[in-house]
C-alpha cells in the first residue's frame, strides 16, 4: 500500500507566514511517518523554481503543470488540508463525496475584522465579521479534524466540531546556540506592517532607552513603515525570508508586544517563537504567547505595563549573561515544543486520522 498522500490547498506562497508555520515546515518530516505531502499552490512552486538554479525546459514545464498535478492529487490524495478561509465549498463537498479526510487549520481569528493597515494609531476593538464567521463554522462542521494554534481558538472551534486539536505553529529549524549580540546593541521587531500598531504602545519606552543609550538601535524587519513614522531612531529592513534569517540573529533582544483584545488573544505571538528559534531572547506581552510552555520563567521576559517593558529590556541590554541565559533557555523550549521536528508526529497523526 502506498504512502498516505496529503494535499495542502489554499496555502499561498512561502511569503505567507501562517502557511510556512502550519504546513511547509512539516514537509521534510512527513516521509518518516509514512506520509507524502503535495502543495497545491502555483505561487509556492514558482518561488521554489526561482530559488533553484534549474532553469531548463523540464523545470519550466514541471512548473507550468502544477495546476494539472494539483487536480490529479486532489483525486488521489487521502487527506485534504485547508487553511483559514482559503477554500471553496465545492472543494470541500467534492472531497467529502470522494471519501477524503478533511483537515481544517485555523491559527488566527479570521472571523473578526481587524484594524485596517491605515489606522495604526487608532483605538480599535475587533468585531465579528458575520460572513467570515459563517465560512469558518461551515467548514468546521464538515471537517474530520480542526487544528488550531491555541486555547482561545480551541474554545471557539469546539462549539462547531467534536474533534479539535491544539497544535502550535512551529519553526522549521532551530539555532544551535544563542546568537551573538550586535554592537552597538539592537532591539529588533519583525512582522507585518499593520502590526506596527503594537509597537506604538511601547514607543515611549524605546525613546527612553535610546535617550539613555545613544548608540542603541531599533531595527524593524517589515515590508514598509506606516504613517506617521515612529519617534524613536530606527532602521527599516524590507522583509523577505532571506532578510528574516539574516537580521533576526543580530538582535540583542527581540520585542513581541500585543494588546489584550479578541484578535490578539487568538494569536500565538509567533514572531516571539521565531526570534527564540534564532537564539535571540524576547520580551513579550502576556497575550497570545502560550505562557504555560514557558512557565519556568527562565526562557522569556513577560511585560504587562510600559514600566515593566522598560525594566525587562534594560536588564537584557545591561547584562550580557542574562541575555545569553534567556536565549539558551528559550532555544531549549523551542527545540522540544515549537519545532517542526518535535511536533511532526502529532501533525502526522492528525492528518492521517
Amino acid at each position: 500500500m502506498g504512502r498516505h498522500t496529503v494535499l495542502f490547498l489554499g496555502t499561498g506562497g512561502l511569503s505567507n507566514a501562517s502557511a510556512r508555520a502550519r504546513a511547509f515546515a512539516y514537509l521534510p518530516y512527513l516521509e518518516k511517518y509514512g506520509l507524502r505531502g503535495f502543495v497545491g499552490s502555483y505561487v509556492y512552486h514558482r518561488h521554489l523554481h526561482r530559488a533553484s538554479e534549474k532553469r531548463g525546459l523540464c523545470a519550466k514545464l514541471a512548473l507550468e503543470l502544477v495546476p494539472l498535478r494539483t487536480a490529479f492529487n486532489f483525486l488521489s490524495a487521502r487527506t485534504l488540508w485547508f487553511h483559514r478561509l482559503s477554500y471553496t465549498r465545492w472543494q470541500v463537498r467534492l472531497g467529502k463525496w470522494l471519501g477524503k479526510r478533511i483537515v481544517y487549520d485555523l491559527d488566527d481569528a479570521v472571523y473578526l475584522t481587524p484594524l485596517p493597515e491605515t489606522a495604526v494609531r487608532v483605538e480599535h476593538v475587533p468585531e465579528v465579521n458575520s460572513q467570515k464567521r459563517e465560512r469558518c463554522e461551515w467548514i468546521m462542521k464538515r471537517a474530520d479534524v480542526v487544528l488550531v494554534s491555541g486555547n482561545e481558538l480551541a474554545s471557539y472551534a469546539r462549539q462547531h466540531s467534536s474533534n479539535v486539536r491544539i497544535l502550535p505553529s512551529v519553526v522549521p529549524s532551530v539555532a544551535s546556540g544563542p546568537s551573538p549580540s550586535a554592537n552597538p546593541p539592537v532591539i529588533g521587531w519583525v512582522g507585518a506592517p499593520e502590526n506596527q500598531r503594537y509597537i506604538w504602545d511601547i514607543e515611549d519606552v524605546l525613546v527612553r532607552l535610546q535617550e539613555e543609550r545613544p548608540a542603541l538601535e531599533v531595527w524593524l524587519v517589515t515590508s514598509r513603515l506606516t504613517d506617521p513614522p515612529p519617534r524613536y531612531r530606527h532602521r527599516l529592513f524590507p522583509w523577505s525570508l532571506a532578510a528574516e534569517a539574516e537580521f533576526i540573529p543580530q538582535f540583542t533582544v527581540g520585542i513581541a508586544p500585543l494588546r489584550d483584545d479578541p484578535w490578539c488573544r487568538a494569536k500565538m505571538n509567533f514572531k516571539a517563537i521565531v526570534c527564540l528559534g534564532h537564539g535571540v531572547p524576547v520580551v513579550v506581552s502576556p497575550t497570545g504567547l502560550p505562557l504555560a510552555e514557558f512557565a519556568d520563567g527562565r526562557s522569556v521576559s513577560v511585560a504587562n505595563s510600559p514600566e515593566e517593558w522598560y525594566l525587562c529590556l534594560k536588564q537584557i541590554l545591561d547584562n550580557p549573561a542574562r541575555r545569553n541565559d534567556l536565549a539558551a533557555a528559550g532555544l531549549d523550549v523551542i527545540r522540544h515544543r515549537f519545532s517542526a521536528e518535535a511536533r511532526a508526529g502529532e501533525f502526522a497523526e492528525a492528518v492521517r486520522g
